[in-house]
């Protein structure tokens, strides 16, 4: 497990996707929060950028794509196997890095505005410091449970093609379900639609709710990519 974690770490920090993903979400990030009302202050530089995190998501799914479906299609991970690595180390390996990965692609664009409010605006109350902690924590547990969707999608097609296309075609279904009136209801059921709520302030319901939703949500996807890739006849 220890080896596989270390090929996988290395792996990232090398892959130039995942660096090329990353500033490209950092300078759209940015960009996005520019073309709406300029924030007053480092919380509403936080909040805006949060906002534009839904739009980002689609930079995870095609990061999840090359990593992940890529591995599938470059046989890595049947050569993981064939070394004798356990399918169920090789699971969670691969899904410490991704997950890590989404973190650092999605939370980048929103950190960098954040200091840049805080810079440009001086100092934070310990109040707000805390406020703001407290929710890029459970921004950071709906990223990933954003990302277990395009995680699941590699696992169960284990190519590159599908694994982009299906979650993308999910994806523009829940926007256009979010920005429905009939579907304002179920936002909060949704990690998409929870960063959205979390951006605007209008979380209809506790912290403690919507992390349970999104560790309900991880759990679902890594059962579902582990009896997938348990059952899958290596060839």
């Amino acid at each position: 497990m220890g080896n596989l974690l270390q090929a996988e770490s290395y792996k990232l920090w090398r892959n130039k996707s995942f660096w090329g993903i990353m500033t490209f979400s950092l300078f759209l990030g940015s960009v996005m929060t520019l073309d709406n009302n300029l924030p007053a202050s480092a919380v509403q530089s936080f909040d805006a950028a949060l906002y534009n995190t839904p739009l980002l998501y689609i930079l995870i799914i095609i990061f999840s794509a090359l990593f992940i479906g890529g591995d599938f299609d470059e046989r890595t991970i049947h050569a993981y196997i064939s070394a004798g690595h356990k399918r169920s180390s090789i699971l969670l390996a691969k899904a410490i890095s991704y997950f890590g990965a989404c973190i650092l692609i999605l939370m980048a664009p929103i950190l960098f505005d954040t200091i840049v409010g805080w810079a440009i605006f001086g100092e934070i109350s310990k109040s707000s410091v805390a406020t703001l902690l407290v929710k890029g924590l459970v921004v950071m547990l709906a990223v990933c449970a954003m990302g277990g969707l395009s995680f699941l999608a590699a696992f169960v097609f284990k190519d590159l093609g599908q694994t982009l296309a299906v979650p993308l075609v999910i994806y523009f279904l829940m926007i256009f379900a979010l920005n429905s009136e009939g579907f304002q209801g179920v936002a909060v059921f949704l990690p998409i639609g929870q960063i959205r709520l979390l951006s605007l302030n209008r979380l209809p319901t506790s912290y403690q709710f919507i992390v349970l939703i999104d560790i309900f949500w991880i759990a679902l996807c890594y059962i579902g990519a582990y009896l997938s890739f348990f059952h899958w006849d290596l060839k």
